[in-house]
């Protein structure tokens, strides 16, 4: 399900931040996307101990505006299959870290996890 077109004043942030260029790309979501999510990070006793918090449906519903906020945006690394990411930090009462998969073929950027820190938070430098 596509939420939103990526506009140039965002590919250009994006360029710029990660070197991946997402022109003419949009955000889209599917279900395997929303399970995932819940099932890794939506379990109080398990994100707890993290420092974290469960991601709620509230929280998803509100993932556009986490993208569309973000603060920092930096290139996440590859997926099983291959696929860059991109990693947003909107800091928000804690830093919600939002990590969208990018599909050249269908120019979709599409969400692969979500997760809430309770503090302002980064993914260690490698």
């Amino acid at each position: 399900m596509k939420w939103s077109d990526v506009g140039e004043a965002e590919a250009a942030k994006v360029k710029a931040s990660t070197g991946i260029d997402i022109g003419g790309h949009v955000h889209a979501f599917d279900s395997s996307a929303a399970k995932h999510i819940h099932k890794q990070h939506g379990d109080p006793a398990r994100e707890e101990p993290r420092g974290q918090v469960a991601v709620t449906a509230d929280d998803l519903r509100r993932l556009p505006a986490h993208i569309a906020g973000a603060d920092e945006i930096e290139r996440g690394g590859t997926t099983k299959q291959g696929r860059e990411t991109i990693r947003y930090y909107h800091d928000e009462q804690g830093t919600t870290v939002v990590v969208e998969e990018v599909r050249t073929g269908r120019k979709e950027l599409v969400p692969v996890s979500m997760r809430i820190h309770k503090g302002k938070f980064r993914e260690p430098q490698k």
